[in-house]
């Protein structure tokens, strides 16, 4: 570490212990019914109806019940009163995730017979509980929301795929398409507006796939070409959604190579749908290791890929799907990439330690190479971001995980530093779950309460900023 690396750290060390005393620690507000101390989802913000009867902002989560068997879904308003089951089905299970709506509730799929699935909604309480739909077992499953309302895939005539929107008021269903089952069940991608729905074809190629897209105003479904040089979608998958953009993995079928692994990306148009080839890959595609997983960043997304130019290396990518606008953030290999907060302040940080020097990072970027920089070396061990963290709406500074310590950070060295009297978070193994979150004057997190359980915890924003928070 050179002379000015060492005074940064001096003095971001003291800096950090001099503001000890005004901080308060973070507090816990429930030890949650699991048996082991890992966390089931996202905390997914919206609003709910607390115990006065008031629409208050509110964060749906779900968690392993203690026999293992079950998931019960919770809600938090940031107190302890207000922190309890939203919704007690013994049977959830969560098929086709947890989707909270912005304005009121959270709605969920759970199996409540032997042969049924029934999409619900919760409005935080338990009373407040209702069933929205009855589908087919195994095939009815919920895959996103669309203006509050959530859309739903199950059965419908002559062996086709239906997805339909759901009116919560009423539970009216308005089909938005239908397609031929095609082989396996399809994978299905949706964004603000659109969808797409990833499905085999019946023909002596067996990777051959079709990807359809339907729009959420209930227009005619069309049939989406693939890029050139493919004639045919070969295997595309694990898709990744933006706020207008779907991207995948998918083979290039190049005449002289072996199918290649490469960036697939989609707005649900013909004339959008695309192949990235960035002047980067010397009129290549950007290739991908199997199952990349990506993160929304503004319209755009990031994730983690090789780059030909100017040498070999594994780097940071962001994309809005066109050829100018992919490109690699950093000029170096980045390894053991993670992702470490959401994009609330207009970028996201990750970690990585960067080659040649071997030193693990963390960084901030806002989607351009020009502002993507080194934050602050990371000597912890294990000394990357696991559970996905929080800007908040206070000049850009982030709530983030790092190793098993919660940090706060403004993007310098300097600002960048553990929260005192903070437990000690789990390092979570691959996990992208969003454990941190920004709910009215409370840091909500995600961390043991013992050996076996995991909690809820919460950090009084108010007296750290002398300010009234609200987003």
């Amino acid at each position: 570490m050179n002379k000015l690396s060492s005074c940064v750290s001096a003095f971001a060390i003291a800096w950090a212990i001099s503001g000890l005393a005004a901080t308060p620690a973070p507090e816990l507000i429930a030890t949650l019914p699991s048996s082991s101390s890992y966390p089931a989802s996202d905390l997914h913000l919206g609003h709910a109806i607390n115990s006065l009867g008031l629409v208050v902002p509110a964060a749906f989560f779900s968690v392993q019940a203690q026999n293992d068997s079950h998931v019960q879904v919770w809600v938090t308003d940031g107190t302890v009163e207000g922190t309890h089951p939203g919704a007690t089905s013994p049977d959830f299970n969560a098929d086709g995730g947890l989707f909270a709506s912005a304005s009121l509730g959270a709605f969920f799929a759970s199996s409540t017979s032997a042969t049924t699935y029934e999409i619900f909604k919760t409005n935080g309480p338990t009373s407040t509980t209702q069933p929205l739909s009855n589908n087919s077992f195994f095939v009815s499953r919920l895959v996103g929301l669309v203006d509050g309302q959530p859309v739903v895939v199950g059965p419908g005539p002559a062996d086709m795929l239906s997805i339909w929107k759901i009116d919560p008021s009423s539970a009216a269903k308005a089909l938005l398409g239908s397609f031929t089952l095609l082989g396996n069940p399809p994978e299905i991608a949706l964004t603000d507006d659109t969808g797409l729905v990833i499905s085999t074809l019946l023909t002596s190629q067996s990777d051959t796939y079709q990807v359809t897209s339907f729009k959420v105003d209930g227009s005619p479904a069309i049939v989406v070409p693939v890029p050139l040089p493919n004639i045919y979608w070969s295997y595309p998958h694990h898709a990744g959604t933006g706020s207008k953009l779907v991207c995948a993995e998918g083979f290039t079928n190049y005449p002289s190579l072996n199918p290649v692994q490469e960036l697939y990306c989609s707005d649900g148009t013909s004339t959008g749908t695309h192949r990235p080839t960035p002047a980067s890959e010397l009129g290549n595609g950007v290739a991908l290791q199997d199952f990349r997983t990506y993160y929304r960043l503004g319209d755009r997304l990031i994730f983690y890929a090789t780059s030909l130019s100017p040498s070999f290396h594994f780097t940071p990518w962001v994309t809005d799907g066109t050829d100018a606008g992919t490109v690699a953030l950093i000029d170096q290999s980045v390894g053991g990439w993670r992702i470490c907060s959401d994009d609330r302040a207009g970028g996201v940080y990750f970690s990585g330690y960067a080659y040649p020097d071997s030193h693990t990072y963390l960084w901030y970027t806002d989607g351009t190479r020009a502002g993507t920089h080194h934050v602050a070396d990371i000597t912890s061990t294990p000394n990357s971001c696991a559970l996905i963290g929080t800007a908040i709406n206070h000049g850009g500074v982030a709530y983030l995980e790092i190793g098993t310590t919660l940090y706060r950070s403004d993007g310098t060295a300097a600002g960048t530093f553990p929260v005192a009297g903070s437990p000690s978070l789990t390092s979570y193994a691959n996990s992208s779950i969003q454990g941190i979150i920004a709910l009215g004057r409370w840091l909500i997190f995600y961390a043991p309460a013992s050996a076996t359980q995991q909690g809820l915890w919460r950090l009084d924003l108010d007296q750290i900023f002398n300010d009234k928070f609200g987003d």
